[in-house]
């Protein structure tokens, strides 16, 4: 009888708790529209480019404690164009072979790229949530991960080349008499560059819930993406973004 009672306890406080575990998990959708401010950077960059765009997307809010919980989002739009000024090889040089190619390269100065870059990613993300108890505030941080939708640019080039008689020394060195710049306007693909990389970065927040019923809140945020992976392959060229996101909040469970 002892044996019985022991096992009858047991069984009830697994209950009690599983019961308890379940009260206190939340699930909510919440679509959620935004704004990204760009940093454009990197050692391609002859200087530090800025652009806007606009987020598109949702997330699915799960709460595992009063406290603690996990947000998987996705956006379907996530704009990071800018405006950029890139210093690129000059294309004169792709008329010759190795090694005189890299003499052309070390004796002409660099093509100037001042380019206006439409760009946007479908991203996926997943984020720790830490709600501040008896309180709206909320932290949240995590990675994620963007795949390219959108890649255009409007590319303004000035290009210099040699004028008058050029060739090659007997020092291996490339030289010429002077120098004709030329201005260029081309529409072009960003992949042009180079491959387009699929960007990974670390995000990092904070935001409050405004209640709105008992059902539904709003859940302005503010956050830092840190991306951690080139636009495109064979350019040192980076997308830092300051984002403002409103997620309208709806509770599911």
């Amino acid at each position: 009888m002892k044996i019985l009672l022991s096992i009858l306890s047991l069984v009830a406080v697994l209950s009690g708790s599983s019961n308890f575990a379940f009260a206190q998990f939340h699930l909510a959708i919440a679509p959620e529209l935004g704004l990204n401010y760009n940093v454009h950077t990197g050692s391609d960059l002859s200087s530090s480019g800025q652009g806007v765009g606009f987020v598109i997307g949702g997330q699915a809010r799960m709460m595992f404690t009063r406290t603690v919980g996990l947000a998987v989002g996705l956006d379907a739009y996530n704009g990071r164009g800018g405006s950029a000024t890139l210093s690129l090889p000059n294309a004169f040089a792709n008329s010759y072979y190795q090694p005189y190619k890299t003499w052309v390269l070390n004796a002409l100065p660099p093509d100037v790229h001042d380019v206006t870059v439409s760009l946007a990613y479908f991203q996926i993300e997943t984020l720790f949530l830490l709600k501040l108890p008896a309180s709206g505030i909320f932290f949240e941080a995590g990675p994620a991960v963007g795949f390219s939708i959108q890649s255009s640019a409007q590319d303004n080039i000035t290009h210099q080349e040699p004028s008058g008689s050029y060739g090659f020394n007997g020092n291996n060195q490339f030289t010429y008499q002077g120098l004709t710049t030329v201005h260029e306007k081309e529409s072009r693909s960003v992949s042009d560059l180079g491959d387009m990389n699929t960007r990974f970065e670390l995000k990092l927040g904070a935001g409050y819930e405004i209640r709105l019923s008992p059902q539904m809140s709003l859940l302005p945020h503010l956050m830092i993406a840190y991306g951690l992976t080139d636009v495109v392959s064979g350019v040192n060229w980076r997308v830092h973004s300051l984002q403002m996101i409103v997620p309208l909040q709806f509770r599911a469970l």
